[in-house]
């Protein structure tokens, strides 16, 4: 993914010199996808910090004024979930720990609730397309999810996992490049590629003892979107 906005990015500094043309703010709907990496979607009963996340569905609202042909100020706020990887925390018990089986009575999905603001470089290819480099920052919301799990052992021996949700708050960062065409002067479309970064300090309430504990949340998302231009 990094090597994609550096390739990107390089191509849109070429094509300054070529298309010298007026920059369009806009606002826009963004939809896409969600998808967790590092420690926050690793599949390890061993590492406390491993969040078994999966992939899931991230939409956002974002605008941008151009105060210059290639500089804007702008910002974002959305929301994104990622599942909890059930299935991969069942195998991994299942497959490296002992276990003989697995129940879960609760358990959906890490929410993510965000708001950055920052720089927009516009970078015109051609006088339709343009790539937009952007570096945000600002604040995230996150909640784990709610779980119940019972672990049953070969052994004959059984172990039950339950915790509330647990909310926290911290700084964020968001690095990305969105593709823009412009379809008329008062429209256009995106593709948008970021990547979305905070840590998170978590107090869960597991059998009514709080146990604190510290995870970066790192999402790379791939959304599309339409909008307005002015």
């Amino acid at each position: 993914m990094n090597k994609i906005f550096l390739i990107l990015g390089l191509i849109g500094i070429q094509g300054i010199a070529l298309a010298q043309v007026n920059t369009q703010s806009y606002m826009s709907v963004n939809i896409g996808a969600s998808l967790p990496s590092g420690e926050y979607a690793e599949a390890d009963f061993d590492n406390s910090n491993a969040g078994y996340a999966n992939s899931g569905p991230d939409v956002s609202i974002e605008g941008v004024f151009f105060f210059m042909d290639y500089v804007g100020i702008g910002g974002k706020t959305g929301a994104n979930l990622n599942f909890f990887g059930k299935t991969r925390f069942r195998n991994d018990l299942i497959n490296n720990h002992g276990a003989e089986d697995v129940e879960f009575y609760s358990s959906f999905a890490y929410l993510n609730i965000y708001s950055v603001l920052g720089l927009y470089f516009n970078l015109p290819v051609t006088e339709k397309f343009h790539i937009t480099p952007k570096i945000l920052a600002g604040a995230m919301i996150s909640e784990t999810p709610y779980t119940d799990i019972d672990i049953y052992y070969e052994n004959g021996d059984y172990e039950n996992y339950y915790s509330e949700g647990a909310l926290s708050a911290g700084f964020a960062t968001m690095f990305g490049l969105d593709l823009r065409y412009v379809v008329t002067e008062r429209f256009m479309i995106k593709a948008n590629f970021e990547r979305l970064a905070a840590k998170q300090t978590y107090n869960y309430d597991i059998y009514g003892s709080y146990i604190g504990r510290q995870q970066k949340v790192n999402l790379y998302s791939i959304t599309v979107s339409a909008g307005l231009a002015f």
